[in-house]
């Protein structure tokens, strides 16, 4: 063995060992003895799992599914237990009292039941950028009943582009006269007639 690893310890080895150094990570305190915890329950009705003080999203097809929530020191992974066990969703690890809830989880559970958008816990959310807060101002004024559930629909835009196209597509509808600010927004980003230019304008949002 001493042979071995003296053949091993040479100046080549050395240099490759300080790079692979660069990428490690040292591992996070812990209050827990162990680096890991692991959670058995069921999706709430909003799509999301507990573990210890932290809330983590799963996709809407989970709801109501028996999961295993296992939290590391950097990950928390989801699996779907019942049968052969599933992944689901992966987060990275929050402090304890912290949340990582996505769009795209939360969104069509929040679609079928609109008006919970005002008392949603985490409905800030749904705002990631001024433009959106102006966008659901805008669809008040044009239809105060509707508005919940179009904005809702204008943000699930978000299971097929990046959010900073849906905003730069949310600026641009507003410079309109546009009473249906949801189907031109829709028509703006998924139609025939969809710019190439919308995700190079983006600068204006200040991505």
């Amino acid at each position: 063995l001493d042979e071995y690893l003296r053949s091993r310890h040479t100046e080549d080895q050395k240099v490759r060992l300080k790079k692979e150094q660069e990428h490690l990570r040292p591992v996070p305190a812990r209050q827990m003895e162990v680096m890991c915890r692991m959670e058995e329950s069921p999706a709430s009705l909003h799509g999301t799992v507990r573990i210890n003080k932290s809330i983590y999203s799963e996709p809407d097809s989970a709801i109501g599914i028996n999961c295993r929530t296992v939290m590391g020191p950097y990950e928390v992974q989801i699996y779907r237990i019942d049968g052969p066990a599933q992944w689901i969703a992966t987060h990275p690890t929050k402090p304890e009292g912290e949340s990582s809830v996505l769009l795209e989880h939360i969104l069509p559970s929040l679609l079928r039941k609109p008006r919970a958008l005002i008392r949603w816990t985490h409905r800030e959310l749904l705002f990631p950028h001024p433009i959106c807060k102006k966008f659901y101002s805008r669809l008040k004024r044009e239809d105060e009943s509707g508005a919940e559930r179009e904005f809702l629909r204008s943000i699930n835009l978000i299971q097929y582009l990046p959010l900073s196209e849906i905003l730069v597509g949310m600026e641009l509808i507003l410079e309109t006269e546009s009473i249906h600010l949801f189907e031109d927004l829709q028509s703006l980003l998924l139609g025939e007639r969809r710019p190439a230019e919308v995700v190079a304008i983006s600068h204006r949002l200040g991505q």
